[in-house]
């Protein structure tokens, strides 16, 4: 189980990541593009690292929900959408844990 801080370390450097793609054009269709993208190069190398297909694969699909479920809730309350820190810490993190 990681530590707190590891966990942190992980937070900070996937914002960061975020912010930095995020950053590279306000253009919607662009943006359309550097999300697939991120999404995509940031699978491929978690799968490099740690080889293991089926779980991160799971935890794809289980943070897909989440993400869906979460927009869906904010929708019917009103609202924009969820805060940059929302699916962080103790509201997505613990459910992305089997």
């Amino acid at each position: 189980m990681p530590t707190d801080r590891m966990e942190h370390s992980v937070q900070e450097a996937a914002a960061a990541f975020a912010r930095q793609i995020g950053g590279l054009s306000q253009e919607p269709e662009i943006r359309d593009g550097l999300l697939k993208t991120g999404v995509r190069d940031v699978a491929w190398q978690l799968l490099g690292e740690f080889r293991d297909p089926c779980r991160l694969a799971e935890q794809l699909a289980i943070a897909s929900r989440l993400v869906w479920l979460r927009s869906r809730a904010f929708q019917a309350a009103g609202s924009a959408g969820p805060r940059s820190d929302y699916l962080g810490a103790a509201h997505g993190r613990a459910a992305l844990e089997p």
